[in-house]
């Protein structure tokens, strides 16, 4: 569920109800909803390496879904802030760790961390963007509510360790295919003092390295710019909303080609 029942000083319907109906394409410039959807190119040119689709396949358990003979134009429309909430609260509920670490997409082609083709091409690339980019927010009020100041010195802390180049290669090397616990990548030690946390701050960690393995194994350098721990930095230009006090419709969307 979304957090806590006041968004500061709002509560949630409030918000929905502010929203008001599903924008129309002509907000956006389109004539259609499917003109800002990425191209069927888009669909066929997958890099496997890096589309884990994580909620599309359930961590993994299922398979990558493809499309086959995609189309430049279909029948679709924008989702409004009820359907917004409701598909992040079925994520959220079934996916909570990871929810809690996402990452704001930076162009379509991020959205294969998440989603498979299938479900891209089928919910709506802007719609599964929304949804992505408003759990973001959640989160900023999750960590607000928590208030643990223990989880971003651990994400600061395994940060340091990963300017170390080995370190960066051994996480790396690490699989999400290998059955082994992303923890067991490093020796006691080369985390610093995180190896020395309870054992009920592990399921953090593990959420922490697999943001900073997902983000090395797409080719970026682990530095404080690309620090994907998304309780804890600011908002981007990518997830500003319609209005200051309505998180749920979001624009900036990528061009309709998915680069």
């Amino acid at each position: 569920m979304a957090p806590g029942y006041l968004y500061q000083n709002f509560t949630l319907q409030d918000a929905i109800d502010a929203a008001g109906p599903a924008p129309t394409p002509a907000m956006f410039g389109y004539e259609h909803a499917c003109y800002g959807e990425p191209s069927p190119e888009f669909f066929q040119n997958i890099n496997p390496a890096t589309a884990h689709a994580f909620f599309s396949t359930n961590n993994g358990e299922t398979q990558f879904r493809h499309v086959e003979n995609p189309l430049a134009f279909r029948q679709m429309g924008y989702w409004d802030a009820r359907g917004i909430q409701s598909y992040a609260d079925q994520l959220r509920s079934k996916f909570f760790d990871r929810c809690m670490y996402i990452q704001p997409l930076s162009c379509y082609q991020d959205m294969y961390i998440y989603f498979d083709a299938h479900d891209i091409y089928h919910l709506g690339a802007q719609n599964l963007w929304n949804v992505i980019h408003h759990m973001h927010y959640e989160n900023q009020v999750y960590a607000f509510e928590q208030g643990d100041k223990t989880i971003p010195w651990i994400d600061a802390t395994i940060q340091q360790a990963l300017y170390n180049p080995s370190n960066q290669e051994k996480l790396r090397s690490w699989s999400s295919d290998s059955g082994n616990d992303i923890l067991s990548v490093f020796s006691h030690g080369e985390l610093g003092p995180v190896h020395d946390l309870a054992p009920n701050y592990h399921d953090t960690i593990r959420s922490l390295m697999m943001n900073h393995w997902m983000t090395l194994s797409r080719g970026h350098p682990v530095a404080p710019q690309y620090q994907i721990n998304s309780k804890y930095i600011p908002p981007t230009s990518n997830c500003l909303s319609i209005t200051s006090a309505n998180p749920l419709i979001v624009v900036a969307l990528p061009s309709a080609g998915g680069s």
